[in-house]
């Protein structure tokens, strides 16, 4: 059952067959190996970071072993001024790990390890808020202070109460410190406790010690005057210095002294709270630090724990490796096994396949020589009736190409001939405006000749009334007389006047008269001349039109030229690609007739090849292949026919010889090879 279904599979189909199964079985390799080491790179990646981890966590319970050392040192240590340490609980070393991204990847990576840093979070934050509460509220103070203070009152007093017994029992000796920096106060005040003091005091205690100084001076400076009146009145009575005396004491020294003593009593106060504050700080540190400290190391110490617990250990990464190395050695013997079984069965298959496929090779490469043979013989045929038909048609284009060019100028002249029946038509058309345009201007004129003579009949009756007045006016003047003759004189001259003003006008008339005349004369041949011009303008117009036919008709002669120009060289260049796909054909059919002898050898070779020994055709199969040649190759001279002008037998239009490939011979089918 197997051996048939074998039988029915194609080469590429038996070989893929063969490369998928191996490779199948190398890609199951392949996975489990990747699979194995994944595990294990994840397993070594878990590894580190518990490792990391677990020196983080000791990393941060060192931070805050140190930072509980310095908060002590803070509280016991004189030298230590200031606290250095961070009291944002989010911003220490271990709050910045505690609030960012890391802890949730710790989380992901060790579930145990959320209550426990939940749990931890309170004690954590009131750690550090004792922190800050003992900054708040400690002040470095000498537990002492408020007891020297206290004796600087005490000593205060025992100096004003000095004055006040010299006013009392009326003492002339006193024995008290002048100089405000000498007294115990005043060396304490400038001296280094009191600078010491100063710095470590709260802001209450620095302004009383401020407010302080001033008044002490003006205390000792009032105690000096009272001194110095006290001296100086050593040779009076008592009872005359001591109004004075009670005065200074009174005005100046009693109120300085209260104020003095107020401040004091102010800095002991100051003293005092800091002192509290100090034992408040201190309670704060043993009651809330310290407990939350216990706390936040318990919870780190227990997480460090988990860590160490949960991480894989080296035996485990060991076990992995192991495990993969054990599952790829059985795989490969397996898939090497399968490979070297079906390579085989395939290599026999196709073995038998390829011999049979031999024998019908040698049939095939005998009838392909004498097709070739016969292809070759019409080939030549046909490229000689094409070379022929090619020459004639390159003729019928020369002779075609003369008659374009001929029928191109006619179309040319034609064009310019219409452009010139153009340009006459509108020197014709130009032409008869302008007679049109002097017809009009000599009516006008005739008009005006004709209005002034009319003005000249009217000139020439005023003339002949004048002259008769002239005449009645010369009559009148004789029967005047003596008085009539100045009137005479000018009826006379007025007379002549008339009578040459009646000459003028005649000949003026006969002028105008005559200008009349000439004038319709002219106008008579403006109209004569208006209608040969326009009858030019007619004609000229019919003969662009019909030129510009000619024109139009000279072009279109001129295209259809050029289109069977066109036609006969797409004609000859078909001709030509016949004629050269003709020779090609020759050509390529006696290259297929020598490609046969190339086939009877490389059949010799596959026989060698699939059987493994020198044998080769035998001596029928040579002396049947010898013959064909033989017989092919003298009727192809026969037959042979001369090619086209600058072809040679057996050349290829475009290139050389082709040359046969093994792959070329062997026809294998493609829907076997489809599987590759």
């Amino acid at each position: 059952m197997e051996g048939r279904r074998m039988k029915k599979m194609s080469i590429g189909l038996k070989i893929g067959s063969v490369v998928g199964i191996v490779i199948l079985l190398f890609a199951t390799v392949a996975v489990i190996s990747y699979s194995g080491i994944k595990h294990a790179v994840i397993k070594g990646e878990e590894t580190i970071y518990g490792g990391d981890l677990q020196a983080l966590i000791a990393a941060r319970l060192t931070d805050h072993l140190r930072w509980v050392g310095h908060l002590n040192d803070f509280l016991n240590n004189p030298d230590v001024k200031t606290l250095d340490v961070e009291l944002d609980p989010t911003q220490c070393g271990l709050g910045k790990w505690f609030y960012g991204n890391d802890r949730k990847e710790a989380e992901r990576h060790f579930s145990e390890l959320a209550p426990i840093l939940q749990s931890l979070e309170a004690p954590h934050r009131l750690l550090h808020e004792s922190a800050r509460k003992i900054k708040q509220v400690f002040h470095r103070a000498d537990p002492m202070l408020p007891g020297i203070i206290s004796s600087r009152l005490v000593d205060h007093y025992n100096w004003k109460d000095k004055f006040r017994n010299v006013l009392l029992e009326k003492e002339r000796d006193i024995d008290v410190q002048l100089d405000h920096a000498q007294c115990a106060l005043g060396k304490w005040l400038y001296g280094e406790q009191g600078k010491k003091a100063y710095e470590e005091g709260s802001e209450e205690f620095k302004k009383a010690f401020d407010d302080i100084l001033e008044p002490h001076k003006k205390l000792h400076e009032a105690g000096a005057v009272f001194v110095k009146r006290l001296n100086s009145g050593k040779d009076e009575e008592f009872l005359a210095i001591e109004p004075d005396l009670r005065h200074i004491y009174d005005i100046k020294m009693v109120p300085v002294f209260h104020g003095v003593i107020e401040h004091l009593n102010e800095m002991k106060a100051a003293a005092e709270k800091d002192i509290e504050h100090n034992h408040e700080a201190i309670a704060v540190y043993n009651n809330n630090t310290t407990p939350n400290f216990k706390e936040v190391q318990k919870f780190l110490s227990e997480a460090e724990a988990v860590v160490k617990r949960s991480r894989p250990s080296d035996t485990a990464m060991v076990e992995i490796a192991r495990s993969t190395q054990n599952n790829v050695s059985l795989l490969s013997i397996i898939a090497i096994l399968f490979g070297i079984i079906l390579s085989f069965m395939v290599i026999r298959t196709m073995t038998r396949t390829l011999l049979r496929i031999l024998g019908e090779l040698i049939d095939g490469s005998r009838e392909t020589a004498q097709a070739a043979s016969e292809v070759s013989m019409s080939s030549q045929q046909v490229s000689q009736g094409a070379t022929e038909q090619a020459a004639s048609i390159e003729e019928t284009t020369s002779a075609l190409d003369e008659v374009k060019t001929a029928i191109g100028r006619n179309a040319d002249n034609a064009k310019q001939a219409d452009q010139l029946a153009m340009e006459a038509r509108s020197s014709a058309e130009l032409g008869d405006t302008a007679m049109t345009d002097m017809k009009g201007a000599m009516s006008e004129i005739n008009e005006a000749s004709m209005k002034i003579s009319k003005i000249i009949k009217s000139i020439e009756e005023i003339a002949f009334q004048t002259n008769i007045l002239a005449l009645n006016a010369a009559v009148e003047a004789a029967r005047a007389g003596e008085h009539g003759k100045g009137f005479a004189v000018v009826a006379e001259e007025v007379r002549n006047l008339a009578k040459r003003s009646a000459e003028a006008a005649q000949e003026t008339a006969g002028l105008i008269a005559d200008s009349v005349s000439k004038t319709g004369k002219g106008s008579s041949i403006v109209n004569s001349v208006a209608e040969a011009l326009r009858a030019i303008v007619d004609s000229s117009k019919k003969v662009a039109t019909v030129v510009s036919e000619i024109a139009t008709e000279s072009s279109k002669q001129a295209e259809g030229a050029s289109q069977v120009t066109n036609a006969m060289t797409q004609m000859d260049q078909v001709v030509q690609q016949n004629a050269s796909a003709a020779e090609q054909a020759a050509s390529a059919a006696e290259e297929l007739s020598s490609q046969a002898s190339v086939v009877k050898g490389l059949i010799g070779e596959m026989e060698k090849m699939i059987k493994g020994s020198s044998t080769e055709l035998s001596t029928h199969e040579h002396a049947r292949l010898a013959g064909h040649d033989r017989r092919a190759k003298l009727t192809h001279n026969k037959t042979h026919m001369p090619l086209a002008e600058g072809k040679k037998p057996g050349e290829k239009h475009g290139g050389g010889p082709k040359v046969m490939k093994p792959d070329d011979i062997i026809p294998f089918d493609e829907d076997e090879m489809k599987e590759f």
